[in-house]
Order: structure tokens, then sequence, then C-alpha cells
């Protein structure tokens, strides 16, 4: 629902349908493989205006991954691909309040300020690989570490233009978030606890 001009009101229902399916085999009690696919959507958005700004965005994901257990159930790891496929993918862009079209230069009309609306790139792309690690080497010790590795781009946006509202071309390779807020492609984190037993209870560092 939106309020345009002249008080007048628009409305549109959103309807989708999502699924989830996985199948999973286990190589043996301490070892597993997996695979999985899912399908999501987005409602689509309304901006400042009776006009629908942006129709449903569709996400498709995939994923296959194993689960294993080492040494005598002291080393554990989950790793995993993924890849999800987005079209109509949703992006916010600024454009000038008087004339309905992204800045110039960075700049609207004197007097004139900027909105922000909700518009549909066409398709982008997400894939990567991560792992998780625990690791036991005595009773009381236990370390764990994740690392990943993640690429989002667009795969086909014609006439993109930026968060700003400057002109892009075709986005085709660009990855869907820029600027200072952007993620790093790659992460990873080490982390450990270690217990000591005091009185009738347990210290943990």
């Amino acid at each position: 629902l939106t309020n345009g001009p002249d008080n007048v009101f628009s409305r549109r229902k959103f309807t989708g349908w999502s699924y989830l399916a996985s199948v999973n085999y286990q190589i043996t009690p301490d070892k597993l493989v997996y695979a999985k696919t899912a399908k999501g959507f987005r409602g689509g958005a309304f901006g400042r205006s009776i006009d629908l700004m942006a129709e449903p965005e569709i996400a498709k994901d995939y994923e296959v991954g194993f689960k294993g257990d080492w040494l005598d159930h002291r080393l554990r790891t989950n790793l995993a691909l993924f890849l999800t496929n987005y079209s109509n993918k949703q992006v916010s862009i600024q454009i000038c309040s008087a004339t309905g079209v992204p800045p110039v230069g960075g700049s609207c009309p004197l007097g004139t300020g900027f909105s922000t609306i909700v518009r549909n790139a066409a398709a982008a792309r997400l894939k990567g690989v991560e792992g998780e690690f625990t690791f036991r080497p005595i009773d009381r010790l236990t370390i764990n570490a994740s690392a990943s590795a993640i690429k989002a781009y667009y795969t086909d946006w014609p006439g993109a233009v930026s968060g700003e509202g400057a002109p892009l071309g075709n986005a085709k390779g660009l990855p869907t978030v820029t600027g200072v807020y952007s993620p790093p492609n790659w992460q990873g984190s080490v982390g450990g606890r270690y217990e000591l037993d005091v009185g009738e209870g347990v210290l943990g560092l």
C-alpha cells in the first residue's frame, strides 16, 4: 500500500511459492555428504508514487556439502559449496524528487531533494565456499575455526545506476554491494575454550 499524489492509494497483492528439497548420504557413521536446493521470493516494493517500482525478487539456491568426524571424534569438519541465482533483484537507488530521474553529476536541481526508490536489476549471482572446524586436542581444550570465500555480482543489468544515481551502463560483472560497507570476499575466525574445575563448578577461559 502506498500513498501517492493527491492522496491516491495504490494496492497490489504479491504471491509466490517456495520450496526446499535435500538428499543426504551417510558414507560411514562418521561421514555424510548432502545436496539441497531451495527457492524463495521477496515481495514487490512500492515507491513514493502510485506506480509499482519493483517486481518480486526470486532467489534459487543450490548447495552441496560434507560433514565428517575424524581422529576418534576429536576433529569435526563441515564444508559447503553454494550458489544462489537472483532474478529481478531489488536494488535501492536515489532519484531527484522533482524530476524522478537519477541526479546528474551527483546533484539535483537547486531547491529539490532526493528520494530513495526500489527498482529491479535484471539478474545477479552469489557463490562461495565455507568451512567450519572443531578440534579437541585434549579433553579440556576445544579450538574452533571458520573460513569463507564469497563473491556476489550482477550477471546482467542494462542501464544500471549506482546507489547515488550515477550511471554505470551494464553492470554485468560488478559486485552487488559496493562502497564503504562492502563485505569482504574472504572472512575467517579462530577461537578456543579451556576449562578448569573450580570447586563444584567449571571455569571456562
